[in-house]
């Protein structure tokens, strides 16, 4: 199939950008990667009547940066790819592997992983683990939403039509090691469960950001006995012709044990 007819624009700078979905409101879909949108326009999912193109705007929205205090600020352009092998962060190029195959991931970007909010996304579950928060521009102003807030149910989010995501920004707690398993029928495949898992090494404490369990990615916190219990327990998956319910809740709590096997902690 085509997408429908419309009106594509390709902005010089993000206050363009911001003042053209600031007119077209809800009418406007944002392209920078393209690896989610064009299917959906492919199959008129999306009828949008303005395309507003970023990728011009490698030099504003493309950086990564370690800013103080320790938090990652990536940009909207950044793609997955790039990311993967920069070595900024280990749990999200360990997460980003797992996305897709590589064709996708050298044009996708993680800002638009997580504004897309696919309940499988491995991104999102990182962002949630990570106390991650999306920068928004609008010309109302600029905002902050925290990932937790930000995904609202699947493939929705609280970004406004005419706001504009320009950046990620992750918080990874210091000192922490961080594991990625997901069960999925081959790689590349979406997840049918899957787990960032991390520990504290000096408090002993542990964390679980779940994905494809749930309509959203869901985040545990506490001791690390008997939390994989407590993910399964929290799961909330849809069951499909890859598997039921109560398997998909069964391979939350088999994941989240291994990992916070490989990290070393006693889960049982």
């Amino acid at each position: 199939m085509k997408p429908p007819p419309l009106e594509h624009t390709a902005p010089a700078s993000v206050d363009e950008a911001v003042a053209l979905l600031g007119e077209a409101g809800d009418e406007a879909k944002v392209l920078a990667g393209g690896q989610s949108l064009m299917p959906l326009l492919a199959f008129r999912l999306a009828r949008p009547t303005l395309l507003v193109d970023l990728n011009r705007l490698g030099a504003e929205l493309g950086g990564v940066e370690a800013e103080p205090g320790g938090a990652l600020r990536i940009g909207a352009l950044a793609r997955q790819r790039a990311v993967e092998r920069s070595g900024a962060l280990s749990v999200l190029g360990e997460a980003l592997a797992l996305v897709g195959h590589p064709a996708i991931r050298n044009r996708g970007t993680v800002v638009g992983s997580v504004c897309h909010a696919d309940p499988a996304a491995e991104v999102c579950a990182v962002a949630l683990a990570l106390d991650g928060s999306l920068e928004l521009r609008s010309i109302r102003g600029r905002r902050e939403v925290a990932v937790d807030e930000l995904l609202t149910g699947p493939f929705s989010t609280a970004i406004e039509p005419d706001e504009l995501a320009v950046a990620l920004r992750l918080r990874p707690p210091a000192g922490w090691r961080w594991r990625v398993l997901e069960v999925a029928r081959r790689a590349g495949d979406f997840a049918l469960a899957g787990v960032v898992a991390g520990v504290d090494p000096a408090g002993g404490d542990a964390r679980l950001a779940v994905f494809g369990a749930a309509p959203r990615p869901y985040r545990l916190d506490g001791p690390p006995a008997g939390l994989a219990e407590r993910a399964a327990a929290a799961a909330r998956p849809s069951g499909d012709l890859h598997g039921g319910v109560a398997y998909r809740r069964h391979l939350v709590g088999v994941v989240a044990r291994r990992a916070l096997a490989a990290l070393g902690t006693d889960a049982a």
